[in-house]
């Protein structure tokens, strides 16, 4: 991706056919093997940054039915925190995923989430993922990622949470 956006970030402009400008493209994820994820503790991954789409905050919002709850709802209202919460799953898969079994890594559930700070459809974000603990278990090895979904220029982040996933062992 090249070129910057409007404003004023630096943050990368993001390609037309991708609904998230600057989310990062799967392909350029790390590869992991079973042997690489306890060693991983301590190491953080981050995303480009990136803008919501407009057309698929308001598809989040419609089909949570939150068009109906909140009928004031505009593109200049605040973008709803269940909707930054849901763009984990495909912001972490653009930056790290098991090499044989990536979509059988589970969601196995949050410990912490808070979200710190609106995030408007202006403001450019990025994902960084930091992995905060790995435990082995009998099925796969259980990854504590603590998440901060970050606004470009500003010195709070957006949301932050840890998020537990349960990668399986290869077979």
């Amino acid at each position: 991706m090249t070129g910057h956006d409007s404003t004023g970030s630096g943050a990368p402009k993001g390609s037309p056919t991708n609904p998230y400008r600057g989310m990062p493209d799967a392909a350029n994820h790390v590869v992991l093997l079973d042997s690489d994820i306890e060693s991983l503790v301590g190491r953080k991954f981050v995303s480009q940054w990136f803008q919501v789409d407009p057309d698929a905050r308001f598809q989040f919002e419609r089909s949570s039915f939150l068009e109906s709850v909140y009928t004031t709802l505009s593109p200049e209202s605040a973008i709803e925190g269940f909707y930054l919460l849901s763009l984990l799953d495909p912001l972490t898969c653009g930056l790290f995923r098991h090499r044989d079994l990536h979509e059988a890594v589970l969601n196995y559930g949050l410990d912490r989430v808070r979200f710190i700070s609106p995030v408007y459809a202006a403001d450019v974000l990025r994902l960084e993922c930091e992995i905060a603990q790995v435990q082995n278990r009998p099925t796969g090895w259980l990854v504590t990622t603590r998440c901060t979904l970050e606004l470009a220029a500003k010195e709070r982040p957006a949301m932050v949470a840890d998020w537990l996933l349960l990668f399986p062992k290869s077979r």
